[in-house]
């Protein structure tokens, strides 16, 4: 679950390309501003900034508006980004969110359609026009991860 841990904080780091949204399509989809597509920008773990290579800036988290989270996790194979795929055969890995409370989130894990006991909880703060997020997680082992993500 450690992997699991570092992939949705290394994506909620910043966990969210440069271009901005405008404030409308917080409305057109349902009004909560994680709704949409981020992209990694910069993380800390226990206050020390974590060097992103070029495959950790490639990485993508989307919150669609019916609850389902989806991401995309690259890893450095021999000089290249490769598209990094939890499933295996007969595991399949589903992952949703939900807004606990005001700017307090909590992805669960569904393993092979059973919720897992392990779910990732993080708060936010939206910056720039809901276009900038900072979220900040505690893993399992106690690290603090930060990260800054802008909506794509």
């Amino acid at each position: 679950m450690k992997t699991i841990t570092k992939l949705l904080s290394v994506l909620l780091i910043a966990s969210f390309s440069f271009s901005c949204s405008s404030d409308s399509e917080g409305d057109e989809t349902g009004g909560d501003p994680i709704i949409g597509k981020w992209k990694q920008m910069s993380a800390t773990e226990n206050g020390v900034a974590l060097t992103l290579d070029s495959c950790d800036l490639q990485e993508e988290a989307e919150f669609k508006n019916d609850g389902v989270f989806l991401s995309l996790d690259y890893d450095l194979v021999n000089g290249e980004c490769i598209l990094n795929d939890p499933n295996e055969p007969g595991l399949t890995i589903e992952t949703k969110w939900v807004n606990v409370a005001t700017n307090s989130y909590k992805v669960n894990f569904y393993i092979n359609g059973q919720i897992s006991p392990y779910a990732l909880e993080f708060t936010t703060v939206f910056s720039n026009n809901n276009n900038t997020v900072t979220t900040t997680a505690t893993e399992e082992d106690g690290d603090i991860v930060v990260s800054v993500m802008n909506k794509i």
